[in-house]
């Protein structure tokens, strides 16, 4: 391939990928093409792209994005599995398949500019999702609001009860008598 049309196509592509801070390379040597089509499919039901690029293209991309660090990686059949979405759910969906299949090695990765080998994308796999690690923020929050909400109302219940008492008391208790004029 001319030098030339790679330098166009690799601008194309840092077109494509501006703006995405995911990036995990496997190699899909035995990977058929039925099984392609699937990891595709199963990657795409959670916004995740896969792209197969000649490692030069890839290397001059990623160098001209600013994550040369990912250059280490592009040896040998490699795919690009990228993702704007959260790098936890990259992972873990592309994990998944992997151990479905066992067709894919995972090489490393990116996540903003730190580079990963494959033992952190794995551990990154393992981590709650974006919405999951909110979702426990929340309750983190609430929790004591609810039980101070709790211990109030039964404060106050209480002391709705102490009144409500005296004021039975009160009911029952004979008038008192008019004192002397």
């Amino acid at each position: 391939m001319a030098k030339a049309l790679r330098l166009k196509i690799a601008d194309e592509w840092k077109k494509k990928y501006a703006g995405i801070d995911t990036f995990v390379v496997v190699e899909y040597k035995g990977l058929k093409s039925q099984q392609a089509a699937d990891l595709r499919s199963h990657l795409s039901d959670g916004k995740i792209g896969m792209t197969v690029l000649r490692n030069r293209v890839a290397k001059r991309t990623f160098e001209g994005l600013g994550i040369a660090k990912l250059a280490s990686f592009l040896k040998g059949p490699t795919a690009i599995v990228w993702s704007k979405e959260d790098p936890a759910t990259v992972t873990k969906r592309l994990l998944q398949w992997t151990d479905k299949h066992k067709v894919l090695v995972i090489k490393g990765g990116v996540v903003g500019k730190q580079a990963l080998d494959p033992g952190q994308v794995k551990a990154l796999s393992q981590l709650p999702s974006r919405e999951q690690m909110l979702g426990m923020t929340i309750r983190t929050i609430v929790a004591p609001l609810s039980g101070l909400a709790g211990a109030l109302n039964g404060a106050f219940a209480g002391v709705a009860g102490v009144i409500q008492a005296l004021a039975d008391k009160k009911g029952k208790e004979p008038p008192a008598a008019n004192p002397p004029e």
